[in-house]
C-alpha cells in the first residue's frame, strides 16, 4: 500500500512546505534588518524538529494522498487511509545540523532500527539538513554509508537558503527520505 512513490511524494511535500516557510522567514528577517544570525536568516534559524514537523504536516494535510497525523504512538507522523483506519506507515524526523554529522547518527539509527524497523507497517526516516550545494552528493553518500543503506535508496530534495555571516558559496536545505521496511516483513 505505502511504497517508494509515497516516499518521493512525502519528500516533495516536505521540501515544498519548508521552502515556502523559508521564503516567509527570510522576508521577515530582511524587513526587520536581522541579517546577522549565525545560521543565516530563514528556516535554518530554528532547528527544533517539532517546528519542522508542524510545517511539514500542514502541507501533507493539503496535498499528500494519505491522511497524516502527528505524534501517534511513538512516531512523529502516522499515515492513514482515511479517518478511521489503522496506520499504513510511520515517519520519524531528525535534524542533521552539526558540521560532521556524527552527533546525530545514534538518534537517526535508533529511529531507523529501534522504531521504524520494528513497526508493523513501512516507515520513512526524514532527515533535514543544511550544507554547501557543492557538498550535497558527498554528504548524501557519507550518510548512506554510515547508515548502512545504498545511496540509491535516499530520496532527496533541496532548495537554496541564505548563507550565514561569513559563509561563502551556495547553501541549500535538503530533505532526505529513507524508506524503512519493517524487520517483520
Amino acid at each position: 500500500m505505502f511504497n517508494v512513490e509515497d516516499v518521493k511524494r512525502l519528500v516533495d511535500c516536505a521540501s515544498r512546505a519548508l521552502k515556502a516557510e523559508n521564503r516567509y522567514l527570510e522576508g521577515c528577517f530582511k524587513a526587520r534588518g536581522w541579517l546577522d544570525s549565525e545560521a543565516g536568516p530563514g528556516i535554518c534559524e530554528n532547528v527544533n524538529e517539532r517546528y519542522h514537523q508542524y510545517v511539514i504536516w500542514r502541507e501533507l494535510i493539503r496535498s499528500f494522498p494519505w491522511r497524516a497525523r502527528t505524534e501517534r504512538g511513538r512516531y512523529d507522523l502516522a499515515f492513514y487511509d482515511g479517518a478511521e483506519s489503522e496506520p499504513i506507515a510511520y515517519a520519524e524526523i531528525k535534524g542533521w545540523w552539526s558540521d560532521s554529522g556524527e552527533p546525530e547518527l545514534p538518534g537517526i539509527m535508533q529511529d531507523m532500527k529501534g522504531k521504524l524497523g520494528i513497526a508493523p507497517v513501512p516507515g520513512v526516516m526524514l532527515i533535514l539538513t543544511r550544507h554547501l550545494a557543492e557538498d550535497a552528493e558527498e554528504n548524501f553518500r557519507w550518510l548512506a554509508g554510515k547508515l548502512g543503506v545504498d545511496r540509491g535508496v535516499l530520496v532527496t530534495k533541496s532548495f537554496p537558503v541564505s548563507p550565514g555571516p561569513g559563509d561563502e558559496g551556495d547553501w541549500e536545505f535538503a530533505v532526505i527520505g529513507i524508506p524503512v521496511t519493517p524487520a517483520a516483513s
